[in-house]
Order: C-alpha cells, then structure tokens, then sequence
C-alpha cells in the first residue's frame, strides 16, 4: 500500500536563511512493525512559453490551398469572398487590408470569386463581399460591408464574440 503525504519543510542555508521547499514524501507500508519513508523533493517545471502567431499579409485562396490555409488552421482566420468587379467589394478592400495591419494575431484571407466560383458555392456565399470567421476550421461569424463602415468598425466586428 503506498500513501502520499505532502509536508512542508524547511532548509536551512549556509546563511542561516530559512527557505521553504515543498516535498513530497511517500510512505511504504511493508509490514506491521517497518515503514519505509522515501523522500522526493518535488521540482517545479518550467512552463511553456506560448510564442504569438503573428501573420503578415493577406493570402490569396484557391480550392488548393483552402482546406490547409483556413480549415486545418489554428485560431481564427477572416476570409473575404470578394469580386474585383464589384463596387462594394471595392470599399472593403483598403478597410480589410488596415484590419490585417491591425490584427497581426489573425490570419487574413481572399477569395476571388469569379475564378474559385466551386469554393464559393461550397462554403455558401451568394452575395459580395461576405467575410467569414473560421475558428480551428468551423465557421463562427458572417458578415460584409455596411454603409460608411471603418477600419475600427470592421475591428471590433472581428474581435467582438
């Protein structure tokens, strides 16, 4: 049978310092009358530095490339299904690309419709622009361009839940 006690105890230095060290101490009953103690100090593990992802530049997407860039991605990725034909779509570029200049931690993407019009049908956009939010490959947002948008507009629309 073992048993884990946890005490607390404490160290003294070569400088008479007290330090406080936890232990953890592991009790091994062999039999009745002996009771082996075995003394482990326990160490504290490093914890691992999350490094933030920082993107750069908006990606151009294909039916290639999509399922690598946006489904199989990790956190959030802002897709822009836009024509260049298109008036509205023609406003929400300089406010999509400040956006992506805002938001290094997520990763910016484009959809040209008329040339990946199967990925379009697929993801179920039939109006321009629409911006969908992927979450670790789902689809958590919809949205596009609303008269007089801004940069900021467009930020907090992304950042909002």
């Amino acid at each position: 049978m073992k048993r884990r006690i946890k005490t607390f105890a404490v160290v003294i230095c070569m400088a008479a310092l007290l330090i406080p060290v936890w232990q953890t101490t592991e009790v091994k009953a062999a039999k009745q009358d002996k009771v082996t103690v075995f003394a482990k100090k326990k160490t504290k593990k490093a914890k691992k530095s999350k490094k933030k992802i920082t993107y750069k530049g908006i990606v151009n997407i294909t039916g290639k490339n999509f399922e690598k860039e946006v489904l199989k991605a990790k956190g959030r990725v802002i897709v822009d299904f836009s024509a260049k034909w298109c008036y509205y779509c023609q406003l929400l570029e300089p406010l999509y690309e400040e956006a992506d200049e805002k938001l290094p931690q997520y990763k910016f993407a484009k959809v040209d419709v008329d040339e990946e019009e199967d990925l379009t049908i697929e993801q179920g956009v039939f109006s321009f622009p629409t911006i969908l939010i992927y979450e670790n490959g789902e689809v958590i947002k919809v949205g596009g361009y609303k008269k007089n948008m801004t940069t900021d507009d467009l930020v907090d629309w992304i950042k909002s839940k």
